[in-house]
């Protein structure tokens, strides 16, 4: 039965990862880019963006958790997203706190990942912390130990319940992922509430 389930799950993740190819990424890019022209003539963009981040940010953890790799293409398309938001929703965090902490965090993490003397993260994962500060301002700082957190937890219990080893390889990126994804949800709760109610 296990085998059987790891099987369908082999497949269905596989399904996802090929099934979504670079035409619909491009695409995802050509609705932010025309996002501002929607909310100048106040259509409701404040759907449109959540709902794109929240599948970029479940592709990037299904790639993280099958190859161990968060690759530039979706790093690129969520920096895509991060300017948009910038463009967009400018009040809700301001555009020099979000490029502030863009530079603050690029200057700690990229000598951080050089220097450590082991691979406790990915390159991936730093390039994702670093660009999701376009998004989120300081609140990166809050998605990152979310996700750490998270991750701490989850690898406590692979380690109970001897589904992992210490030498095991574990994607951190999919923590991350659901930190940026709380904080933004945090920062645009607002927005969304008051345009439902």
């Amino acid at each position: 039965m296990g085998l059987l389930i790891n099987e369908v799950g082999k497949g269905t993740i596989g399904m996802l990862i090929k099934g979504m190819p670079t035409r619909l990424m491009i695409t995802g890019c050509f609705i932010l880019l025309i996002l501002p022209i929607f909310y100048t003539y106040n259509i409701s963009v404040w759907i449109i963006e959540p709902i794109v981040l929240c599948i970029l940010l479940m592709y990037m953890s299904i790639v993280d958790i099958k190859e161990h790799r968060i690759s530039n293409k979706s790093l690129i398309v969520m920096a895509i997203i991060c300017l948009a938001d910038m463009l967009i929703f400018y009040d809700l965090v301001p555009m020099s706190e979000r490029v502030v902490f863009f530079l603050v965090l690029s200057f700690i993490m990229v000598p951080l990942k050089l220097k450590l003397p082991i691979n406790i993260m990915g390159s991936g994962d730093f390039k994702l912390i670093c660009i999701s500060a376009l998004l989120l301002g300081i609140g990166s700082v809050t998605a990152y130990l979310i996700g750490s957190i998270m991750a701490g937890i989850g690898a406590a219990i692979l380690l109970i319940f001897h589904n992992a080893d210490k030498k095991s390889r574990i994607p951190i990126g999919p923590y991350i992922a659901l930190g940026i994804w709380y904080v933004y949800l945090d920062l645009h709760s607002c927005l969304l509430l008051h345009n439902f109610l």
